[in-house]
């Protein structure tokens, strides 16, 4: 299971929301929302970043977004982000 970073860099609060919207449906049970413009998901079979931008959004380009692998991290978060990355094997 890989884990990815998503973060929002439009300007726009509309499609901003749309990604948050989609990822809360997409990666329902594999999402956490770090901050209001960046997720975390936990993805199955998928090793590029390319891939959840496909399970988001298709061929939508109109959401501007940087997605990332996920490898290692530091830094101070709530519980529930340690938690979680725990149960993902982080």
């Amino acid at each position: 299971m890989s884990v990815f970073v998503v973060i929002s860099t439009d300007k726009n609060i509309e499609e901003v929301r749309k990604l948050d919207d989609l990822i809360s449906t997409k990666y329902a049970d594999n999402s956490i929302k770090l901050a209001d413009h960046s997720w975390l998901v936990s993805a199955q079979d998928v090793n590029q970043p390319k891939e959840v931008f496909h399970t988001l959004l298709g061929e939508d380009t109109s959401v501007s977004c940087l997605i990332v692998p996920f490898q290692s991290y530091w830094g101070v978060q709530p519980n529930s982000t340690w938690s979680w990355l725990s149960s993902k094997g982080l």
